[in-house]
């Protein structure tokens, strides 16, 4: 799937015609596994395998943080499918006539602070809104993350007291920090209950194990890391298929019509006898 987004080589895109298999994929994976198998201790390999994915759950619960602390990615979510939205404002319903449908967009929606008690001296800091954020979410998230693991490896490792010192003081910081900023509203859909502090937790729990992993797990994830940032930055950063500007997804006012079949061919462009009214629908 990565060498279809154009992320990968695209010899690892291509499909067998007969058996629909990536036949190429299969045999490099094969080949890398019997590699491992045989030169690399088992031990190790599991070691590894619990290292990466435990920093995929911490990469999830900080990316959890940082998308409802910082809403600017959500301006530039919404603002992406402004120009399809035009298209289809014929049929849209307004919010008055029906809000569950409607619904209302999540830049829109007013934000609020998980603690009601933050002093007045300490307003003009941490902001009233999660629009006055700006970048500082993501930095606290990177602090707490790093001072949390390297702290837990200290104490595994036996270092000298005042490197755990100095990442106990700096992830408590961080976390207050991270709690006493405003956070958008959770979501229409499932969202994750009372962030930051949930996916704090689980970033807490994820650098104790990670922490506890020898020093050769943590040699062979930064290979492997590097590895994969080399293939994105030198191959998968000039080739993803996101960059291609006339990609057909984006829908716009420019769009040529193109009828689906010989009924949907109309003079002015759609059916006039498909028109249905989901006020009416609702109200049913």
């Amino acid at each position: 799937r990565m060498a279809q987004d154009g992320l990968f080589f695209q010899v690892f895109a291509s499909l067998n015609e007969e058996t629909q298999v990536p036949t190429a994929g299969m045999i490099v994976t094969g080949v890398g596994a019997s590699f491992l198998a045989c030169f690399v201790e088992l031990s190790d390999l599991a070691n590894l395998i619990s290292l990466g994915t435990l920093m995929v759950f911490t990469f999830v619960d900080a990316g959890v943080i940082i998308l409802r602390l910082c809403p600017f990615l959500e301006n530039n979510k919404s603002s992406s499918v402004t120009e399809s939205d035009d298209v289809f404002q014929e049929f849209a319903v307004s919010p008055e006539a029906s809000p569950k449908i409607h619904g209302t967009p999540p830049c829109q929606r007013r934000s609020y602070c998980p603690s009601k008690l933050i002093p007045s001296q300490l307003a003009h800091i941490f902001g009233q809104t999660a629009h006055s954020n700006g970048a500082k979410p993501i930095f606290f998230t990177l602090l707490f993350t790093i001072s949390s693991i390297v702290g837990f490896c200290s104490i595994v490792n036996e270092w000298e007291r005042s490197v755990l010192y100095l990442c106990f003081g700096t992830t408590v910081v961080s976390a207050f920090v991270l709690t006493l900023l405003p956070t958008l509203p959770p979501p229409d859909t499932f969202g994750c209950p009372l962030v930051p502090i949930v996916p704090l937790i689980g970033i807490l729990s994820n650098s104790y194990m990670m922490g506890s992993l020898p020093f050769s797990a943590w040699l062979f994830a930064f290979v492997w890391f590097s590895a994969g940032v080399g293939v994105y930055f030198a191959y998968g950063v000039w080739h993803s298929k996101l960059n291609d500007t006339s990609s057909t997804t984006n829908i716009g006012p420019s769009t040529e019509y193109t009828p689906l079949s010989p009924l949907d061919d109309q003079s002015d462009g759609y059916d006039s006898t498909m028109e249905i009214s989901l006020h009416d629908v609702h109200n049913k």
